[in-house]
């Protein structure tokens, strides 16, 4: 009966969540991932590594069941999956605090409230609102630990029940590492403790790797999409090797210095403030009574989600920038973030389970209940995108003036998803060939656009970045218009491009600003951007508008029209501060 009621209670929860959810989901795709994963859906293309085989099979699979269009459902997927990683977090909560107090009844009231914080915090509606990987992946590690649950919390030395259950638990985070592998390999610490500390046998050592390495199998359905040459085919997995390199992320720079003693101070830091944030300060007062309880009552589940935080924090590390709302380093953290939630819970029991008089103790309970959910009031709304149409209309702009034919060279890998993604997903401009002049330097994707361009007697592997850039002026220039997204890379054919809109046009002759009115030209230029530019404007529109007025600026900077790249400066500034009255 009470297992019937522990399922009641998860599928209301799961019910409330979504409700909440959906309320806020971006109502087309979003900036950065979001564009080039629904970009990816629509066209059957690959996106950047590891690839994500199993969310672009299983938001694919949900995209044809819902009735909706790929810009929405694939936002929709993410907020189902997180409506059922929050009802798995009620239930799985419900085991682990069994183990650490057996008999308390306040156990299910704690569990319950520990979901609404989780499903109220910044960093799972920001992976709940848009397309991402993130909540999946947070709902396989959450069915790891539901299943892992009895083990976790047995107070054994030598358990080697259930296996059935830890193989199942082996097998969504081989599930995870089929999504998003980094975040999950991280926590195989945690597992590889576990099986030492309760002395797992051979066998169901044997069938959790097992479990564990067959999930990959599905990244052989990215080698199957690139046999098809969509026009979305990141690192051309088609063969064992390009494949490999998309497993392992080849061609993404990674420095040493991303372990370097002052920047995993930073790291840490910054990763802890960010869970304070959200959770606020009775929360984090009682994650640390939870860690001290938690320790007393079984050593082995808290060291057991210790290692799970002290591992999936050094996943940020990479990060050359740390900012609140970089939404990546929120879905990154995603697991450290319910492992303080439980150890709030774990101290709230532990305090509740003090206390002799049942009504003090919910009276209790009630009082650290709301003491803790005020912090999260500030978090509601933090991360809402409904009524958002900020990607698509940047995207209609970046492109209004291209006719068909048109070779778009874009700088930023934003512009290049969200473009691709108004092609794939809503079928506008799918005339013009949009490509990113960083990938120039990727032998793979000479390889695939030169061949889509019919560029012909070239070595794509072995010509650099540069070489391949001018090759591709060279095809264009006399038969199709060029627009360009400047920045430095583009610096060497500046005195052939003059701003026409949100982009540049390249022209075949050099342009002669002497000949130009510059204040009037200015003024003209300007007013392309003050549609965008309003006091509430989308975080990552102003940034994207920023850089397109800041690149403007250096433009003229290097033709050595001074005056005008002031102009262009004062509006930066102007921007930035009517953005923070």
């Amino acid at each position: 009966m009470k297992r019937r009621l522990d399922y009641l209670i998860a599928a209301v929860i799961f019910i409330a969540a979504l409700f909440y959810y959906w309320r806020q989901i971006c109502p087309t795709y979003y900036f950065w991932d979001s564009a080039e994963l629904a970009a990816a859906i629509a066209s059957g293309g690959i996106p950047h590594p590891p690839g994500f085989p199993l969310y672009l099979i299983l938001t694919k699979i949900f995209c044809w069941l819902v009735p909706y269009d790929i810009g929405f459902a694939s936002g929709l997927f993410s907020a189902v999956a997180a409506a059922a990683s929050i009802a798995l977090f009620y239930l799985a909560c419900q085991k682990l605090l069994a183990g650490l107090f057996p008999g308390n009844k306040t156990k299910w009231v704690i569990s319950l409230g520990g979901s609404v914080l989780l499903a109220m915090t910044t960093s799972m509606t920001a992976q709940a609102t848009r397309a991402e990987v993130y909540s999946l992946n947070l709902l396989l590690f959450i069915l790891a630990i539901y299943f892992l649950g009895d083990a976790i919390a047995s107070r054994n030395t030598d358990d080697n029940r259930g296996a059935g259950k830890i193989t199942l638990a082996c097998l969504f985070l081989g599930m995870g590492m089929a999504n998003h592998h980094l975040t999950i390999i991280l926590t195989l610490p945690a597992l590889v403790y576990l099986a030492i500390s309760m002395k797992f046998n051979y066998k169901i050592i044997a069938a959790g790797i097992a479990a564990l390495i067959a999930p990959l199998g599905l990244y052989g359905y990215l080698a199957a999409l690139a046999m098809k040459s969509p026009g979305m085919n990141w690192g051309n997995p088609a063969n064992p090797a390009g494949l490999i390199a998309v497993f392992t992320g080849k061609g993404f720079s990674a420095s040493a210095k991303a372990f370097a003693v002052a920047h995993l101070f930073e790291n840490y830091g910054f990763d802890l403030s960010l869970l304070y944030r959200q959770l606020g300060p009775i929360s984090a007062v009682l994650a640390l009574v939870g860690i001290y309880s938690g320790w007393k009552a079984n050593r082995r589940l808290s060291l057991f989600l210790i290692i799970c935080v002290a591992f999936n924090l050094l996943s940020t590390v990479f990060n050359e920038y740390y900012y609140y709302e970089n939404a990546d380093i929120h879905g990154y953290l995603l697991i450290s973030l319910i492992c303080a939630v439980i150890f709030s819970l774990i101290g709230l029991l532990a305090i509740a389970d003090k206390i002799q008089s049942k009504y003090l103790k919910y009276q209790t309970v009630a009082v650290l209940a709301i003491a803790v959910a005020i912090p999260t009031i500030a978090n509601y709304g933090a991360a809402d995108l409904s009524g958002n149409y900020s990607a698509k209309k940047l995207a209609e702009s970046l492109v209004e003036d291209c006719p068909d034919n048109t070779l778009v060279v874009t700088s930023s890998y934003n512009s290049y998803f969200i473009i691709k993604a108004l092609q794939e997903v809503y079928g506008i401009k799918r005339g013009i060939l949009v490509c990113n002049v960083y990938l120039f330097g990727q032998g793979w994707y000479r390889e695939t656009l030169g061949k889509r361009c019919n560029l012909q007697r070239h070595d794509f592997q072995r010509m650099d970045g540069g070489a391949f850039y001018r090759a591709l002026i060279n095809l264009f220039k006399d038969s199709s218009e060029i627009y360009i997204e400047y920045d430095a890379q583009s610096a060497p054919v500046r005195n052939y491009l003059m701003p026409s809109g949100l982009l540049m046009k390249f022209n075949n002759r050099a342009i002669d600003w002497d000949k130009i009115d510059k204040a009037v030209f200015v003024e003209n230029d300007l007013k392309n951007f003050d549609i965008f530019v309003n006091p509430g404007m989308d975080y990552e529109l102003l940034k994207s508008v920023m850089l397109i007025l800041d690149n403007r600026r250096d433009f003229f900077m290097t033709l050595g029209q001074s005056g005008m790249a002031e102009k262009y400066l004062n509006e930066i500034e102007e921007i930035a501060a009517s953005t923070q009255r």
